[in-house]
């Protein structure tokens, strides 16, 4: 009787073990979710934050080199109009060749101390002849009149236009010339401005080092380019350079994804004067680089807090374990003199049988409405009345069973 009363016993405490060891671990599941489904969340906007962010700063740094090409032309266009409506002044006043060529001199020399020296000097043909700020005297059989600087601005009928870069005759460098037919319909006023400002700006165009940045004109001429060698050369004769310059002019101002030598890239283009277009290319490995590497560590630091989580979950756990295998092997628990009223650890121990000697004052029975039962025995905070109980159940450990 006695051995299957045990066994009784021992299925119950494993059946109790198993419910509670589930309990237990049912709330550590429920953490897990929450600081899985925290981290998701907070990956994904820490994600859609940075490459907005990264964005930002590119279409930033974009307009702003945008602005200084732009002012960097209009700049020209001003000073153009400026010389052009004096020279069409000193003509109508009469004054010569000769006149006209020393004040081409001296704002030459302005312009390049003004403003700065890549605007290379104030030429025209005027009266008949080619007259030159920087005194470049051309080569024999040189007529004016066949360059695209004099064709464009008698095409222009007296607009400001700009010619298409080319590689200057005098410095060999690529230049623009900003042209203006003179209200006379015959002569012309011309100014070389040198692309060296435009090419270094683009080393400015990066995103932290990542990425490069360009100009090209509507036909496809790279302008300038963070690859020097590049500068000069035109997309068209790139493999799908049509298709890639048609983008690039569809955009206007904006965004497009391109995939460029196999890889997939992001292209930021803004459009300028005279159908110019500053691009930015950042490859999306880069773009999302720092991103990638954000999302590892926040993913390392969640994986560490579940971590730390669990070792003190199961640390928590084995001790418990531990007490309430100590109870189990126990008939009588001393718990809270001080209290009317028993705790957890006195409930949990007349659960599994215990007898429980503490704080069970009339007035806890009283709240229970319970009238009849008294399973606690009620002592005193004072050590000769829990001695005193204590010692009546040793000596008279039949009692017990009734208890």
């Amino acid at each position: 009787m006695a051995e299957h009363d045990d066994r009784i016993n021992n299925e119950k405490s494993n059946e109790y073990r198993s419910k509670k060891k589930r309990n237990m671990i049912l709330p550590l599941i429920v953490v897990y979710v929450i600081v899985i489904v925290m981290m998701a969340y907070t990956s994904r906007l820490m994600y859609r934050f940075s490459v907005s962010n990264s964005s930002a700063v590119i279409e930033d740094r974009l307009l702003n080199i945008s602005s200084m090409i732009d002012n960097h032309l209009l700049t020209a266009e001003n000073v153009l109009h400026v010389t052009a409506d004096s020279v069409h002044h000193m003509l109508i006043s009469g004054s010569t060749p000769a006149r006209i060529h020393e004040f081409l001199v001296e704002e030459t020399n302005n312009v390049s101390d003004q403003f700065d020296e890549n605007y290379t000097g104030l030429y025209g043909y005027i009266m008949g002849r080619y007259i030159d700020g920087l005194n470049w005297e051309p080569p024999e059989g040189y007529d004016p009149r066949t360059r695209d600087w004099y064709e464009i601005a008698m095409q222009s009928d007296g607009e400001v236009s700009f010619v298409p870069p080319y590689i200057d005759a005098q410095t060999h460098n690529m230049i623009i010339s900003v042209c203006r037919l003179l209200p006379d319909k015959q002569n012309v006023i011309s100014l070389d401005v040198q692309l060296k400002g435009i090419q270094e700006m683009m080393k400015e165009l990066t995103l932290n080092g990542k990425g490069y940045g360009f100009v090209v004109d509507e036909t496809g001429l790279i302008i300038a380019h963070q690859n020097e060698d590049k500068v000069g050369t035109n997309i068209n004769e790139t493999g799908e350079g049509e298709k890639y310059l048609s983008s690039i002019k569809e955009t206007g101002s904006g965004t497009l994804s391109y995939v460029l030598d196999g890889e997939k890239c992001t292209v930021y283009v803004n459009e300028i004067i005279n159908k110019w277009y500053v691009v930015m290319v950042v490859t999306n490995a880069e773009l999302f680089d720092e991103v990638r590497n954000q999302l590892f560590l926040n993913f390392v630091i969640c994986a560490l807090i579940l971590v730390v989580i669990t070792v003190f979950y199961n640390f928590s756990y084995k001790n418990e374990q531990k007490y309430t295998k100590r109870m189990e092997e126990q008939d009588v628990i001393l718990d809270q003199a001080y209290s009317y009223t028993p705790a957890m650890n006195a409930l949990q121990a007349m659960a599994k049988g215990l007898v429980c000697v503490g704080g069970g004052e009339p007035e806890n029975y009283d709240i229970l409405g319970e009238n009849d039962l008294r399973p606690i025995i009620n002592v005193q905070p004072d050590r000769d009345n829990v001695f005193r109980h204590l010692e009546e159940l040793l000596l008279h450990p039949e009692q017990l069973p009734l208890l």
